[in-house]
């Protein structure tokens, strides 16, 4: 519904998006250093969706943003449903797309 009680700009979203790019690139770049027999692909979503909840329980609290009541929320974590997963599944995307001929799984 809002950023810090104020409209959700467009630089707000810009700054969003790249502040989401580079949660997805360190989670990538943390998750290669693993050795390939783990399940690469499930890691990063896994960490993309503990950084989300982490990032939506700190900001709701905060007051840094409100969720429209047509929120999906998630009963036991208390956060939306879409930002929850967000981040791991555009993880995992990114992830597949750069790393497909190589090493996906």
């Amino acid at each position: 519904m809002h950023y810090q009680n104020e409209e959700i700009s467009q630089l707000v979203l810009l700054r969003a998006a790249v502040t989401d790019a580079v949660m997805i690139f360190i989670l990538i770049w943390v998750v290669k250093k693993f050795p390939k027999f783990l399940n690469r692909s499930l890691m990063i979503v896994i960490g993309g969706i503990i950084v989300a909840i982490v990032l939506e329980a700190w900001a709701l609290g905060a007051g840094r943003w409100l969720y429209k009541d047509i929120m999906p929320i998630i009963p036991i974590i208390k956060t939306g449903l879409t930002p929850t997963i967000q981040l791991g599944l555009t993880g995992l995307i990114t992830y597949v797309l750069v790393y497909r001929k190589n090493d996906v799984v």
